[in-house]
């Protein structure tokens, strides 16, 4: 395993282990923090989604959260030879922030009675604006591979409310690099922003204005959005970054959709990553106002 591997193994072990302790000191009586929305009523008539294809030692999962307030996910273990729940635990995302961590890590503490067995996250959210993606790593080559399996179609739920970019690698002293390109499939002009935040926090790093004529594009890679920071928000070179495009301004029926590769500097293979799954379906209008908050 090269150097830039164990540099990024380490620091998604890191992210894990601290996620797995905020999860088991929530683990009381009644963990739910008076931050942290409660699911609404109707929540418990959602399907959970499920998140398949597990690996130990491959699997990053990361849920994020495209809201204005925090949210919180509850997820089952459910193990496949079983046939039953082993575990859960809940996974607290700020506003406008992507929580990744190594699922082995949560099923080594929440279900460790049996958990070496095929498994299955299933997810529960019940709010808008929320969606998740599966990435491996193969941790002999590095390389990474999109595993999501979506189970709504990404355009019916994950439309322009929520064009976003999710955990960009910014490309400092990794061996990773994100390209975020936004085209305007329309035949209208559009004005739109770009919504820079750190991906663990959701802390804004910068915003970035443009316009889109018919069938023009926007290409810009991690390095160039990292530096969008300003001096009051800076930014860990290392840090993952999300980029949300919304539309300002007037409605003129421009349209866009958001590309996210990431390219390995080392092989050269390209990853495409640009479809984050939503958490449930139909909970998100295609024609809902998206305009400048």
């Amino acid at each position: 395993m090269g150097p830039a591997v164990r540099l990024l193994t380490s620091r998604l072990l890191a992210g894990a282990c601290a996620l797995v302790l905020s999860a088991a000191a929530m683990a009381a009586d009644d963990f739910r923090a008076p931050t942290v929305p409660t699911l609404p009523p109707e929540a418990g008539t959602y399907n959970k989604t499920a998140i398949v294809g597990i690996e130990n030692g491959q699997s990053l999962v990361r849920l994020a959260n495209l809201r204005d307030e925090p949210t919180r996910n509850y997820v089952d273990i459910y193990g496949l030879t079983d046939k039953a729940t082993l575990g859960s635990f809940t996974v607290d995302v700020p506003a406008k922030a992507s929580i990744q961590f190594m699922p082995e890590l949560m099923i080594y503490t929440f279900a460790p009675v049996n958990w070496e067995q095929p498994v299955v996250l299933y997810v529960k959210n019940g709010r808008d604006k929320q969606v998740w993606q599966h990435v491996k790593i193969d941790a002999r080559t590095g390389a990474l591979y999109d595993a999501s399996v979506c189970a709504a179609p990404p355009h019916l739920d994950y439309a322009a409310p929520g064009n976003a970019a999710l955990n960009v690698y910014p490309g400092y002293f990794s061996r990773y690099l994100s390209t975020v390109s936004v085209h305007n499939f329309s035949d209208k002009s559009g004005n739109f922003e770009a919504r820079i935040t750190d991906a663990e926090t959701g802390k804004s790093v910068g915003t970035v204005a443009f316009t889109l004529d018919p069938r023009e594009s926007f290409i810009r890679n991690g390095i160039w959005y990292a530096g969008q920071g300003t001096r009051e928000s800076p930014l860990d070179d290392n840090r993952y970054l999300n980029v949300e495009i919304v539309r300002v301004g007037e409605d003129t029926g421009a349209r866009v959709v958001v590309g996210h590769e990431v390219k390995d500097l080392f092989s050269g293979q390209t990853t495409n990553l640009s479809n984050p799954c939503p958490i449930h379906g139909g909970l998100v209008s295609i024609f809902a106002a998206t305009g400048a908050q």
